[in-house]
């Protein structure tokens, strides 16, 4: 059975294999996605210590069937810097927002509709803390992710750049 629930430190293994499946895929696809590390650190983004902060901060979730994980996500609900300058369009409004992280499906469970249930619960995450937006972001040639939000009901924003300067397409979405 599927389930959600807050990722705990004993999950990292599992977590790691996941990027480091996502990480593989990115690079065979060319998709120059988390294959770098940020500025300051040598590790690859997302890494251990990324995943650690995350759910040393209560934002991080594992999807498991039965003892398996299967999928992870950040869900944080703090305004991102990283979305503080948007350009080639606009955010649908200024109101309070959740952000979509680093999610990613086990390789064998991909088209099986699981990232879109990590949608469905970060929308009910928001509503319990009176937030009625979403954003994420994503490389533009990660149409898996693009493909997601679009199919979520995500409207493409504009061009929002990461701490690296990178550039990744920007996605909002309104829950009410």
């Amino acid at each position: 059975m599927i389930e959600i629930r807050a990722a705990q430190e004993r999950d990292i293994n599992g977590m790691m294999a996941i990027v480091e499946e996502a990480r593989a895929y990115f690079k065979e696809n060319g998709i120059p996605q988390w294959q770098e590390p940020h500025p300051g650190e040598t590790h690859l983004y997302p890494g251990r210590p990324d995943l650690l902060k995350d759910i040393a901060k209560g934002g991080s979730y594992v999807m498991t069937d039965g003892d398996e994980i299967v999928g992870i996500c950040g869900i944080a609900f703090a305004v991102d810097p990283n979305y503080a300058r948007i350009d080639g369009g606009a955010w649908l409004n200024d109101r309070p927002y959740g952000v979509l992280h680093r999610t990613a499906v086990k390789a064998d469970r991909k088209g099986q509709g699981l990232a879109g249930r990590f949608v469905d619960f970060a929308a009910e995450e928001a509503k319990k803390r009176g937030i009625h937006d979403l954003r994420g972001d994503t490389h533009e040639l990660n149409r898996s992710m693009r493909r997601l939000f679009e199919s979520t009901g995500f409207k493409e924003c504009g061009t929002v750049y990461m701490v690296d300067g990178a550039p990744r397409l920007a996605y909002h979405k309104v829950l009410d």
